[in-house]
């Protein structure tokens, strides 16, 4: 099974559905556990092998694992297509719980849709797929799954490919950190200086730049990596590792220093993974390798945006609306250096870093792409262009309202997106309520940029008066391009572009409008002229005539309710089911592996700046149901107690078992012919009802669970409610989010002040290890809590001493965490500037302290107090000069006198 030239393999194990192997590739000296699985159909020993298998991950030490095999479950309703009807989704939680528990990765499917057939055609499902760890994906980040043909098994062979090939040298991107290596500007100016080139000035300015790109390979990373020198030089290496992995990760949200690079790595290779094209469907073949997927991607885009010779109707007589005489002059008025400086300051630096050319990078559009037309192509413009581009459509915004129909809503100014789906809504609510027939047809333009022709747009723009010389300037924008395509990473071929509109620019949404308006025009002639009039659909028509219907107009028969430029038409927003779109979102924004990377302070801003937007758009047309945390802890402390069980209703109370019976699982809803592990759930169900009897002179009440004997008290509850203590910082609690210093920081001093962080004693205390291992890792031989740790410690507590012999204070003797901060932060006195330094300090030393536990403990490394001493100085003066980047302090004189250095006498 292995070739024992590329694979040793250490140890097999197997238990029940489970093979599990343990090796060592010779190549790369990498090691592996592989995990194979046929897991069962029944839900019950599925849930118990999820279970028995998350304890053997755990104990895997998050090591290079693969999950694979077929686990006959999946992710979601789309990767099941089937005659019947099957489990709703509430079924496919085990399954993603599992994975989502266990920080796995699940890899994009390669080659087609899905993996199992059923032999009368009936269903087909994927069941089989590759899970991996994150460490197997940051060993090997260019993993992809790929489906191959299948033979006379039911299942599709699936293969996992490290690909190592070579796709093609890769545009020349600038690098942030660039800026931070000492000589860079002078060398790009003096370099821009000796460059000679004649012309008028956009000529001479894209030869320049094309020019200076060989000298800017030449300042490479490889080159920042040998300088050598003191600790500022090492730590100035990793900015500026940080910094490419933050460029690299496009993570706008999170700050430089609130994620490791194991975080950004990790979200680069998570992007690659989705973005890589291993294998595509072409003409029902299916094509691998660089140079037929190249050659397949440069004959579908090259054809795709050539110029078609389609007869359509004119333009000429229709009556547009048409600008006015002062919007005319304004499209046209002599360029300021202010709205050019605006348009340059609203580009994001970091992603139009030069003029690389119009490439088109293809997004998915689907989860598993397995042809072009799942692809959406990105020009990615460069920065010349954008910010020509950016100008000229400020100045379109602000006059296009004028030629556009009341009835488009979106990109224009003082019109809300949101107008269409309050009017969708309005209309199948008054349906509803007026009991009417509806039939709903949701309209969507098939490659909608890709398609515009150029001389059409002309024409619509001549007819709504834009003048001459605008009309210029938007030719030369849109018809002058080529461009190539991305193929992971690499250019192929350049190919002229004759027709459609380049998503990424900023001008097309404007002049997609336009284009628009031609048909919204073209329209209401022909009801005006009575050449288009409504049909008739008569009432209670069989389904069948639907689908029929559907295949003649090339469009699906969809159901109420359904999305509608990302929110629900027709839907309940008092029913959970309505806001599962959103929680999916944010519950695929909180996989488990960024809670693993992520320190809490990137957490936190992941949830301000990432999660909230999320729910934002919807809640800003519909109101969510009153819900609240915490708010359940009365429904889970009530139960029903039957009597003559007049009053209960069987499915929906907590009468059994003390929860309803609807939510033991999603197959108890029968409404068709049972599965064959549904069958042995039926047979439970008549067990737990077998033993019940009603008392017929009994009236139905609730019963309060906490206390069986006696009713519901408030005193009762309020016990419940405040079993558990919390606690309350008052001043600390404004003291310890220093601007200065960041936030993870901040979060591990209050989680110190609140004893939450996982110290020894802790972890004995709630069960985690045994109570035999719950020793100071100094080996003083004392119990480890955290004031222990932190202050009385006779290894680590001493450095609280040195860092006050450094300062020069007197000593702070307390051990509580709580009087020891307030105490240390006013050693020196009241004024602003000295509290705020010692309150900096403070937390640098719990940083140092916090980080040389968990090196001792998971490192095995060791650091005396002068090295601790020296770190507490490195780290307090790298925070103020990032936040003050005025700041002339070096660090030999921040070692010897700190408040010197801040002017604090």
């Amino acid at each position: 099974m292995w070739d024992s030239s590329e694979v040793e393999v250490w140890s097999t194990t197997s238990f029940e559905h489970v093979l599990v192997c343990h090796g060592r590739f010779i190549s790369s000296d990498e090691i592996f556990y592989v995990v194979n699985i046929y897991a069962p159909c029944d839900p019950g020993a599925k849930q118990r092998l999820w279970d028995s298998l998350s304890m053997r991950l755990q104990s895997l030490a998050w090591g290079r694992v693969c999950v694979c095999g077929d686990f006959n479950a999946v992710r979601g309703q789309e990767e099941r297509r089937s005659s019947r009807v099957g489990p709703r989704q509430s079924n496919h939680l085990p399954f993603n719980c599992f994975i989502e528990d266990n920080n796995l990765v699940d890899l994009p499917l390669g080659g087609r849709k899905y993996t199992w057939y059923k032999g009368d055609g009936s269903s087909i499902s994927r069941l089989d797929r590759f899970l991996l760890s994150e460490e197997w994906c940051l060993a090997w980040p260019n993993c992809t799954q790929v489906a191959l043909l299948r033979g006379l098994s039911d299942h599709c062979p699936l293969v996992l490919v490290a690909s190592e090939e070579n796709w093609g040298p890769r545009p020349l991107r600038m690098l942030k950190c660039w800026k931070d290596v000492p000589g860079y500007d002078i060398l790009v100016k003096e370099k821009w200086n000796s460059l000679q080139v004649d012309g008028w000035g956009g000529f001479v300015l894209k030869e320049k730049v094309k020019m200076i790109k060989g000298e800017e390979e030449e300042l490479s990373v490889a080159e920042v990596a040998d300088m050598h020198g003191t600790t500022s030089d090492i730590y100035s290496l990793s900015r500026l590792h940080a910094s490419i992995s933050w460029q690299q990760s496009r993570l706008l949200w999170l700050e430089e220093g609130d994620a490791n690079s194991n975080y950004f790595h990790s979200v680069l290779a998570s992007r690659r993974r989705r973005n890589t094209i291993s294998s595509l469907q072409a003409d029902g073949v299916t094509l691998e390798g660089v140079d037929p997927i190249h050659q397949a991607v440069f004959m579908h885009f090259a054809s795709h945006f050539k110029a078609r010779n389609v007869v359509r109707p004119g333009v000429d007589n229709l009556q547009f609306k048409q600008q006015s005489w002062p919007d005319s002059g304004s499209l046209t008025r002599p360029f300021s250096v202010e709205e050019v400086k605006a348009a340059v300051w609203d580009c994001d630096s970091f992603k139009s870093p030069g003029p690389d050319g119009v490439n088109l990078a293809l997004i998915p559009k689907v989860d598993s792409p397995q042809s072009l037309n799942d692809f959406r192509p990105i020009s990615l413009v460069g920065s010349i262009y954008k910010i020509l581009a950016k100008v000229l459509a400020n100045r379109l915004r602000l006059v296009i309202g004028s030629v556009i129909s009341e009835s488009q809503t979106a990109f224009v100014k003082d019109r809300q997106i949101l107008d269409g789906i309050l009017i969708a809504n309005e209309v199948v609510d008054e349906a509803r309520k007026t009991k009417k027939e509806l039939i709903l047809f949701k309209v969507d333009f098939e490659k909608a940029y890709d398609s515009v022709d150029w001389d059409y747009l002309d024409a619509v723009m001549v007819r709504m008066s834009f003048p001459t010389l605008w009309r210029k300037w938007i030719k030369e924008c849109v018809c002058t391009a080529t461009a190539s395509v991305l193929v992971n990473g690499s250019p192929t071929d350049t190919f002229p572009l004759e027709r459609g509109l380049r998503q990424g620019d900023p001008l097309s949404p404007f002049l997609f409008l336009l284009a628009a308006e031609g048909l919204n025009v073209l329209m209401k002639a022909l009801v005006e002229n009575n050449l288009f009039t409504g049909y008739s659909v008569g009432v209670n028509i069989p389904e069948s005539w639907l689908n029929e219907a559907a295949l003649a107009l090339h469009c699906n028969v969809e159901k109420i309710p359904f999305l509608y430029l990302g929110l629900s038409i027709g839907g309940d927003p008092r029913r959970l089911s309505f806001w599962e779109p959103v929680l999916t979102r944010i519950k695929n924004r909180l996989s488990g592996w960024k809670s693993r990377f992520l320190s809490f302070g990137g957490r936190l801003i992941l949830l301000k700046s990432v999660l909230t937007s999320l729910s934002v758009y919807a809640l800003s047309f519909f109101k969510a149901p009153l819900g609240g945390l915490g708010s359940g802890w009365f429904r889970e402390n009530v139960v029903k107690r039957v009597g003559s069980g007049a009053e209960t209703f069987f499915w929906t109370d907590p009468w059994l078992g003390g929860s309803p019976l609807c939510e033991r699982g999603e197959a108890w809803v029968w409404r068709r012919q049972l599965w064959v592990w549904e069958e042995e759930m039926l047979r439970e169900c008549q067990a737990l009802l077998l033993n019940f009897s009603f008392q017929v002179q009994s009236v139905d009440s609730w019963q309060w669970q906490p206390n069986l004997d006696t009713c519901y008290s408030v005193r009762g509850a309020y016990r419940l409610l405040t079993s558990q203590d919390s606690v309350t910082l008052g001043e600390v609690e404004t003291l310890i989010w220093h601007k200065q210093v960041p936030l993870k920081v901040s979060i591990c001093a209050l989680r110190l002040l609140r004893n939450r962080l996982p110290t020894r004693d802790n972890l004995v205390s709630r069960g985690i290890i045994s109570p035999k291992a719950h020793l100071c890792v100094s080996g003083c031989g004392d119990i480890k809590s955290a004031q222990h740790l932190f202050f009385t410690c006779g290894t680590f507590g001493t450095l609280w001493s040195a860092v006050r012999l450094w300062i020069g204070f007197s000593s702070v003797d307390h051990q509580n965490p709580y009087d020891h901060f307030l105490h240390f932060v006013g050693v020196l006195g009241d004024r602003r500037a000295r509290r705020s330094f010692l309150q900096l300090i403070w937390l640098a030393c719990v940083w140092v302290l916090w980080n040389e536990r968990n090196n001792r403990l998971f490192r095995n490394t060791t650091q005396t107090v002068p090295q601790m001493l020296d770190k507490v100085k490195l780290y307090s003066l790298w925070w103020l000069k990032t936040a003050n980047v005025t700041l002339v302090a070096n660090l030999h004189s921040w070692r010897s006198t700190p408040l010197l250095c801040l002017g604090i006498d």
